[in-house]
């Protein structure tokens, strides 16, 4: 396992919508954590890793691979 030292700045979290689906999608750093059937589970989650706060929310996801 690489150890990996902490950063100063906070971690980027993202939650979007998949296209044209029910599911959520939770990002860490470009890492996918999770995947939920509603947004409220997807926003329980973060609440409940204290990430809340710092999440943030894409109302139109990019066009990208990540979120077809």
């Amino acid at each position: 396992m690489d150890s990996v030292a902490p950063s100063s700045s906070p971690p980027r979290v993202t939650l979007g919508r998949y296209k044209d689906s029910r599911f959520w999608a939770i990002w860490i750093n470009d890492e996918l954590l999770a995947v939920t059937v509603y947004r409220k589970g997807a926003r329980a989650m973060l609440a409940y890793m204290g990430l809340d706060k710092i999440a943030v929310e894409l109302k139109r996801p990019p066009k990208t691979d990540r979120w077809r």
